[in-house]
């Protein structure tokens, strides 16, 4: 009977506002893994039984991994990616926490300025970098006179 009472204590103590947003958490995490579930599924189907809207495939298949694994260089892809990942990473954590540390230990002038330079640089969206990135890389890595002309034109403009 003790444990009823427990069960039923913790129910009386239950609040209305944890009620939903343990709720709403757990519709979110459904909206979030769905589409990944639907995704690891489908990788299993034919390439006829990927346009049904289906959930689980009628006959599974390893078809397509075998494919990506055998007619690909997927696995080197899979490491480079791995290893531009690692490096990126631990750059990242290195070189921030040195500025971390030299913002929040030492006082100098400018101090205020760069931290909201960096906060700064920290709003702008990826997105909105990919054409000058790319007009960077044009620049840099064209191989013909011409091309890098028509680049520092745009650069101009």
């Amino acid at each position: 009977m003790k444990k009823n009472d427990q069960i039923i204590e913790r129910l009386e103590n239950l609040n209305p506002s944890k009620i939903l947003t343990w709720t709403l958490l757990f519709i979110g995490s459904i909206v979030m893994v769905t589409p990944i579930i639907f995704m690891v599924s489908t990788s299993f189907k034919t390439g006829q039984e990927v346009y049904t809207l289906s959930l689980f495939p009628k006959s599974p298949t390893f078809e397509n991994y075998i494919f990506i694994l055998k007619e690909s260089k997927f696995l080197i892809w899979l490491l480079n990616s791995l290893w531009v990942a690692s490096f990126s990473t631990v750059s990242v954590l290195f070189f921030d926490s040195l500025v971390g540390y030299t913002l929040a230990k030492f006082k100098f002038r400018g101090r205020e300025i760069v931290f909201v330079a960096i906060l700064s640089t920290l709003m702008i969206p990826t997105e909105m970098l990919i054409i000058p990135w790319y007009m960077i890389c044009l620049l840099y890595t064209s191989p013909s006179p011409r091309d890098r002309q028509k680049s520092r034109k745009a650069w101009s403009s």
